[in-house]
């Protein structure tokens, strides 16, 4: 996970995995699992879905391309697996609040729920931070009792993120709700950066070799990356309340996104033109 501030585009860069070495899916204590994600990969693949810069004939592009990002590796390898401790999460949320994010993308989650965690992220609306969470990976419609945080802590200042595919449909394996899922982005075979200066591609989509990445966990990127646009380019600066209500009202109706997630497919042109009916404070 990570925060990010920043004097131009402001955003935050999800980092749930650890370095190490091998390819294999990544899975966290807490339930979501991210396919063919290298556990050295992740903040790469993250942070380029966010970040990456574009109008240079190089690689991919991001959403915002002039962040200023604070990755934050949360997790740890214990023989073989990828572990995530709430300890940890607080200490990683913390450190981003405390040194100037504006917006935290969380791309881990699960079932584990923790109060002080919770608290925590709550709190951090005092400070006008915006959480972006990624809703998760189990196929399940969180409005019937299905647990995924932080997507589901009850503050104000989250906003939880499904996958969509390239129909505009809920991915297949994404996690999704009406009330509890507040937006929608692009999660199914994400084109992004990947470790040692290369780039995770669909080239071999159709014959069986890479096709991208998939996950909620580059779905809340993407978002993040949007809200950050809105920071540095509505005037006057819109704060957290502002920012979320945006992004809900001006999503796109198309496929099912609309009516699995309550602000539909995030589009990044229309929340920038949107004319915000929330009330702000």
């Amino acid at each position: 996970m990570g925060g990010a501030s920043g004097p131009r585009d402001r955003g935050g860069a999800g980092c749930p995995g650890a370095h190490g070495a091998g390819r294999r899916a990544v899975a966290d204590r807490r339930g979501h699992r991210d396919d063919l994600v290298a556990v050295a990969d992740v903040l790469h693949l993250v942070a380029g879905a966010l970040g990456a810069a574009g109008n240079n004939a190089r690689g991919v592009a991001g959403t915002t391309w002039r962040s200023s990002l604070l990755p934050l590796k949360i997790g740890r390898v214990e023989n073989g697996s990828t572990v995530l401790d709430s300890a940890r999460i607080q200490q990683a949320i913390a450190y981003a609040r405390d040194n100037g994010a504006d917006i935290i993308n969380a791309s881990f989650g699960g079932p584990g729920y923790s109060q002080s965690e919770e608290n925590l992220i709550r709190g951090l609306a005092a400070q006008d931070i915006l959480f972006v969470a990624a809703a998760g990976n189990d196929d399940a419609n969180l409005d019937f009792g299905r647990l995924a945080y932080p997507a589901l802590y009850d503050a104000r200042n989250v906003l939880a993120v499904a996958a969509t595919n390239r129909q505009d449909d809920i991915a297949s394996f994404s996690m999704y709700g009406p009330l509890s899922s507040d937006v929608a982005a692009p999660g199914l075979q994400i084109v992004t950066t990947a470790v040692g200066g290369g780039y995770v591609t669909g080239n071999g989509c159709g014959s069986g070799g890479n096709c991208g990445v998939s996950g909620t966990s580059f779905s809340s990127p993407y978002v993040a990356g949007t809200a950050a646009l809105l920071k540095a380019h509505v005037s006057p600066t819109p704060g957290w309340r502002e920012i979320k209500a945006r992004l809900i009202e001006s999503g796109a109706s198309l496929g099912n996104a609309r009516l699995r997630a309550a602000g539909g497919r995030v589009d990044a042109a229309a929340a920038l033109d949107w004319f915000v009916r929330a009330a702000r404070g």
